[in-house]
């Protein structure tokens, strides 16, 4: 196919193809060759080399599939499949500046096989362990199930993704909203010089208000190393949410009526610098301007079933039952938090992060408040959570987490408040933490030990036995202390009211 020149010295030339994947090669003065400014080869089958190339559309059924494995000492990586015969060729993989080979290739929904060819020897992906099966040749072949694309239309659950461009619907129910219909605009992709963006609002029908929160992230240096940012909300917001998924607490919400998450109206900006220098480093400092009301349990009823239940109550403290003796007015209904906080993550999971079976996830934060900025509170509060994933064999798993946490903080008594109400009544305050019940101690109660200054300590050993089923170990130590002000607790008391529960299950 004859291209054309440009005035800038660029030939071109725009070829229609189906979805599925090709190869080709440059005629240049005279002579065949794979295209330079691409490092990715596969055997043209002539002794020679060609370029491969992906090819797909937002309506075919193919899904691009990404092969990676980061291996800088090697100088000949190379992927093949059952999708291709098994070419004993392979296709020749990229290699970037870190010593990550990759390639992208469109395949089909369906079960696939793969080995990498690595300086002369096919093996079974090493990143991948669990996934190794015989390749009936005395060897090992890494299998994986490919789904269909997901759709960009529809109602989706009220949740963060990673990546996200284009419109979708929000549905949520819990307990103060009860149901919540909304729409969401991103994109979140890393696209330099392209700022990131996400606007989300809705309806909640039991607070009988709209919600909406919006941030926008704009790249100074590519990919998004160095950005800048800020947000904007008026939203029902929930500290639990590592805790439970937002679509298993939507599930049992609506069919089982139980909440586990504890809710809260935030209102508020925020500004932010973010550097990334590093893959799978985020480094991020924050200031933000936020208010913070309690909220009721509103919804009494489940959608589905379950309906004569009640719903637990919402923690409000008692800040709206303070008042003041002499006006009969409500002391604090609101509270003022302004406050800088400093946040580093690592995070070297292996898709899908939901559930990973490699990889570490550390992260790390520090928040400061002063009553001099306009807050209500002046506190210091640190937080770090390490978790890491190991796969031992195919068929077993270990991972273990520990976190911890302190609270400093001046007074429990809010600057708005009168000397009338304090300290017998606590008021609202969100930053203090809880330990027990799902995500943390499931022998307990949920959230059955509050405080100051936290610890906990998660173990757990997978058996599969299959690809959705598998028998859990696990065991899991912890507690929350320490009333404010500080003075009051026992930094060793942490240790000495352990509290240690094992158990044992099967998960399908």
């Amino acid at each position: 196919i004859k291209m054309s020149k440009s005035q800038k010295g660029v030939w071109s030339v725009t070829v229609p193809l189906k979805p599925g994947y090709y190869t080709y090669k440059f005629y240049i003065d005279g002579k065949w060759v794979p295209d330079p400014d691409v490092e990715a080869k596969v055997a043209d089958g002539k002794g020679g080399w060609a370029t491969p190339l992906a090819a797909y559309s937002k309506k075919s059924d193919y899904v691009p599939v990404r092969f990676s494995l980061h291996r800088p000492e090697a100088d000949d990586v190379r992927v093949t499949g059952s999708w291709n015969d098994w070419d004993p060729e392979g296709i020749r993989m990229a290699k970037d500046e870190s010593g990550l080979w990759s390639i992208t290739i469109p395949l089909k929904p369906g079960t696939h096989y793969y080995k990498f060819y690595i300086d002369g020897k096919w093996v079974a992906d090493p990143d991948e362990p669990e996934k190794a099966v015989s390749d009936g040749k005395g060897g090992y072949m890494t299998k994986f199930v490919l789904r269909p694309r997901k759709k960009r239309k529809g109602i989706t659950v009220k949740t963060t993704a990673e990546e996200e461009h284009g419109f979708s619907g929000l549905l949520d129910y819990n307990r103060v909203d009860g149901l919540f219909l909304g729409l969401r605009m991103s994109d979140t992709r890393n696209v330099f010089p392209m700022p990131r963006f996400k606007l989300e609002g809705g309806y909640a029908y039991k607070r009988k208000r709209w919600l909406y929160s919006f941030e926008v992230e704009q790249p100074l240096l590519p990919p998004f190393k160095l950005s800048v940012g800020g947000s904007i909300c008026d939203k029902t917001e929930s500290y639990d949410r590592e805790l439970i998924s937002d679509f298993e607490n939507l599930f049992v919400a609506s069919f089982l009526k139980q909440d586990y998450m504890d809710y809260f109206d935030l209102r508020g900006v925020a500004g932010f610098v973010t550097l990334r220098p590093f893959k799978s480093h985020t480094l991020r400092l924050t200031y933000s301007e936020d208010e913070y009301r309690p909220l009721e349990t509103r919804a009494h009823s489940a959608l589905f079933f379950r309906k004569d239940r009640d719903f637990r109550p919402n923690p409000r403290n008692s800040i709206q039952i303070c008042t003041d003796p002499l006006t009969g007015r409500q002391i604090c209904p609101k509270i003022d938090i302004h406050a800088l906080t400093l946040f580093y993550e690592l995070d070297t999971r292996r898709e899908p992060v939901e559930t990973p079976t490699k990889g570490t996830w550390l992260r790390f934060s520090t928040e400061w408040s002063r009553t001099g900025w306009g807050s209500d509170y002046t506190y210091e509060r640190y937080a770090a959570d390490l978790r890491r994933y190991f796969m031992i064999s195919p068929d077993q798993q270990i991972s273990f987490r520990v976190k911890a946490g302190l609270l400093d903080i001046s007074s429990h008594c809010p600057t708005c408040a009168i000397s009338e109400c304090c300290p017998e009544s606590q008021y609202f305050f969100l930053k203090q933490f809880a330990v027990g019940g799902i995500g943390t101690l499931p022998g307990y109660g949920y959230k059955q030990f509050q405080g100051t200054h936290m610890v906990l300590a998660n173990f757990e050993y997978v058996y599969s036995l299959g690809d959705q089923t598998g028998i859990v170990f696990f065991s899991d130590a912890g507690d929350a202390a320490g009333a404010v002000p500080r003075a009051q607790w026992d930094q060793d008391d942490i240790w000495d009211d352990m509290k240690i529960k094992v158990d044992a299950g099967v998960a399908f």
